[in-house]
């Protein structure tokens, strides 16, 4: 199972899973409403007291190089 967390402005709509059974865009203090492996606790932790800022992370990985 693979979890991934995505910093995003969303246009109103209707959200449609199509890979996975469940898919939530959530504000970070809305995480622990979600069940998740014991492995994620800390990050999950860490993104909904706000240690952890997506904004951060997202600007922080569009500013340095590709490993591509």
């Amino acid at each position: 199972m693979k979890i991934t967390f995505f910093a995003a402005a969303l246009a109103p709509g209707e959200l449609q899973p199509k890979a996975f059974q469940q898919i939530a865009w959530v504000l970070p203090r809305e995480l622990a409403n979600y069940d998740f492996l014991p492995a994620n606790a800390r990050l999950v932790a860490e993104l909904a007291t706000g240690r952890i800022k997506p904004g951060e992370l997202l600007a922080a990985s569009l500013d340095s190089p590709s490993a591509d």
